[in-house]
Order: structure tokens, then sequence, then C-alpha cells
């Protein structure tokens, strides 16, 4: 099992992975294109997730984290515009305020519609 010490690095290895592959100034936006050109990336990021709680995470950088989560049954709520409670998974990017604190910077809400992935994206 690794360290925190060698997820942190090889979580920073696997941020540059998501850099090289998205536009860096934009990275939270880029998110989704960069796991859907890359299928593996989400695999390889969540393969050196730490469970905290209910979800996954891993430190990307000094400044960011990506969280996954999945909202099922209890855990399912309505998105917006369908107004009903549906099952899905959270893929969420969270970055360093100038106070120290982790708040959101995009959330991707994943589900299935119409037997294909739908992926809505919220910052």
């Amino acid at each position: 099992m690794l360290s925190t010490t060698e997820k942190v690095a090889d979580g920073r290895k696997v941020a540059k992975e998501v850099i090289r592959v998205a536009n860096p100034e934009k990275i939270a936006d880029n998110v989704a294109s960069a796991i859907e050109n890359n299928p593996n990336l989400l695999s390889k990021l969540l393969k050196k997730s730490e469970k905290v709680g209910d979800q996954y995470e891993i430190v990307l950088d000094d400044l960011s984290k990506l969280i996954v989560r999945r909202d099922f049954g209890d855990k399912a709520h309505p998105l917006k515009p369908r107004g009903q409670k549906i099952d899905h998974y959270n893929i969420e990017i969270h970055l360093l305020d100038r106070k120290g604190r982790c708040s959101p910077k995009s959330n991707a809400h994943v589900f299935i519609e119409n037997s294909k992935p739908v992926v809505k994206w919220s910052k």
C-alpha cells in the first residue's frame, strides 16, 4: 500500500498527465474531455485515491484535489432540469482558497440516459 506521501507524489504525476491533455489555463473546465480522451485516466486516479467517508479523494498538486463519489439510492438527489432524484456519480475538483480552505471549483454529475453516458458540469 502506498504511503500518503507516495500517493501525493503519484497524484502529481497523474495531474501532469491531465494538464498535458487539457488546457492548463482552464484545467477544471477541461477535465471531462481529458478523461474522455484518456479512458484509463480516471482509473489511474482512483487507484491512487484514499477513501474518506463515502468518497474517494486524491491530491492532484499542492492546490487541488479530485473527489469521486457515488450518489445512488438514499444519496441520490435531483439534477436540474429533471427535478427527480437520479442515481449518478459526482466528480469534483476542489481548489484551496486564500484562507487555505478547499472549495469546489467544478462539479460533474455523470449518469446514464437512453443507454448513453451523460456528463453535466456545474461550477
